[in-house]
């Protein structure tokens, strides 16, 4: 799961279905989709799904046969910059957020 949130009450969050299975990943199809939530929920979503599919287009694609996903670690809010992950941070009120797009 990925998300883009702002302030406390604003968020935007990625789910994925699975919708046909298979014993080779290249078998396997999922059905992606976003949920907004509060005042500035529907935009975040739109960056949201225009990071992914950027993701999809530009680095997925292109690294079929080396297949990575996004990663998300959560740290507590009073960790320092230099003692997170290389990433792209969000702040919270009780944690951090990094986000790596492989």
């Amino acid at each position: 799961m990925a998300a883009f949130a702002q302030r406390n009450l604003d968020l935007a969050y990625l789910i994925h279905v699975q919708t046909k299975d298979g014993d080779r990943r290249e078998d396997k199809e999922w059905e992606w989709g976003a949920y907004a939530f509060g005042e500035q929920g529907p935009a975040l979503a739109e960056r949201l799904v225009a990071t992914v599919l950027a993701w999809d287009r530009h680095i997925r694609a292109e690294a079929n046969d080396q297949y990575a996903d996004p990663v998300l670690t959560v740290h507590p809010a009073s960790t320092p910059n230099d003692a997170l992950p290389a990433g792209d941070v969000l702040d919270k009120r009780h944690c951090r957020l990094v986000f790596r797009w492989p």
